[in-house]
């Protein structure tokens, strides 16, 4: 189960306001053939390759660009850690359209994910 339905079935975010923050979050969080170009690791054409590879096949994009060549695992490792930097996380989405506090949204994923719990 998504961490967005989750928060539906216990009740904490309506439908509306999870598909406005799904919505803001789609918009605003790039993909990643976006950060491979911004870096410098491919060009736009690559990268349409790339997902054109992945539409017809399902595998997973860094996958791809490794084995065509394209991108090494390092340069993978550095556009994933480039795309989570930049990228904005679902909770933090609601809270700053007042469906829930941050306080809510930590409790809500030391439920989701309760190894959480031994973090603090």
């Amino acid at each position: 189960m998504r961490f967005g339905d989750f928060l539906i079935n216990k009740k904490l975010v309506t439908q509306e306001q999870l598909n406005r923050a799904l919505d803001y979050q789609r918009d605003y969080n790039r993909p990643m053939g976006i950060f491979a170009q911004k870096l410098g690791y491919i060009s736009r054409r690559d990268n349409v390759r790339i997902l054109l590879e992945h539409i017809k096949t399902g595998k997973r994009y860094g996958d791809i660009a490794i084995e065509k060549g394209f991108m090494t695992q390092e340069q993978i490792r550095k556009v994933l850690e480039a795309q989570s930097r930049d990228s904005v996380m679902l909770g933090k989405i609601l809270v700053q359209n007042g469906a829930l506090t941050k306080s809510q949204v930590l409790q809500a994923l030391k439920i989701y994910f309760p190894s959480m719990s031994e973090v603090e």
